[in-house]
């Protein structure tokens, strides 16, 4: 004779509770755990800003950075805000908050919790740009710029613009295509590179001299000129500023902004190399030549 075989039990509603406890804790956890590694990214970006040696830089003017409190309103620090404003941090303004970028609500410039190094960033889309009228400093002709971004669209050919005057100033422009940088101050002077070109999603630190008929860019390293020569800018000066595309928002910019560093002066190799140093320790953004 053959034994009826056991069937199998079905779990009672107090087993079933017990598992979606244990699931729901685990869960949790991870969250939980998350949320820690997230804290504890932003809290060493921001000791880093913190311990850097940039505000001892001479000729320092402007400075945005997004990990720091004071560089956006607290409401606005959060995923997928709507930027108004971002703040200078740089000695000169943080006190009274001068040199602030300013735009109209839209989400076409928004905070993103976790961009460039998983920190946050500002990411630019369609015609989305954020502007100054004008320097509390004045204006000034020769500048070095240093810029962290991360491009989200097919680069081509044509020029995008990631740094501009103010709409009532003299055009001096950053701007990028596929295998070019452009710098403009009057003078449409470019360089381009055969070795290098501009990734979709893909992040970089990039360093600029507008210095009139030595003007230089840097990419992603300390020593080799990108395109490997300087060339002519012209001799307009900066007074105010817009970030993420040009004046007449024909050059727009899509993707990320995390840094932008602006001195008054032409820097001296030992401080660029600084500036680098600390780009790439708190982005995780490789560069050569360190």
């Amino acid at each position: 004779m053959y034994k009826n075989k056991a069937k199998p039990k079905a779990f009672t509603l107090l087993e079933l509770s017990i598992v979606l406890i244990l699931v729901g804790g685990i869960i949790i956890g991870v969250l939980q755990g998350a949320n820690l590694i997230a804290t504890g990214r932003l809290a060493n970006a921001r000791a880093l800003t913190s311990r850097s040696n940039i505000n001892n830089i001479n000729g320092l003017t402007l400075w945005y950075e997004t990990s720091l409190k004071n560089s956006f309103n607290e409401s606005q620090a959060y995923n997928n805000s709507q930027i108004t404003e971002w703040f200078d941090v740089s000695p000169f303004s943080i006190v009274n908050k001068t040199n602030k970028l300013t735009k109209s609500a839209g989400v076409d410039v928004v905070y993103i919790k976790s961009g460039i190094n998983q920190l946050p960033s500002v990411s630019f889309s369609g015609a989305g740009k954020i502007s100054l009228a004008s320097l509390a400093q004045g204006t000034f002709s020769q500048a070095t710029i240093f810029i962290v971004f991360r491009p989200n669209y097919t680069t081509t050919s044509s020029f995008i613009t990631l740094f501009d005057s103010a709409s009532s100033q003299p055009q001096f422009r950053v701007s990028i295509s596929n295998d070019r940088v452009r710098l403009d101050a009057g003078v449409s002077g470019s360089s381009n590179s055969v070795t290098n070109s501009f990734i979709n999603n893909y992040d970089y630190a990039l360093a600029v001299y507008i210095n009139g008929t030595s003007s230089s860019v840097y990419l992603n390293d300390v020593t080799t000129l990108f395109g490997g020569v300087k060339f002519n800018s012209g001799t307009n000066s900066i007074n105010g500023l817009t970030i993420g595309s040009n004046l007449s928002s024909t050059e727009n910019f899509n993707g990320l902004i995390s840094e932008i560093i602006v001195f008054n002066r032409a820097l001296k190799i030992n401080e660029r190399r600084e500036v680098f140093s600390y780009l790439s320790k708190k982005y995780k953004i490789s560069v050569k030549n360190i």
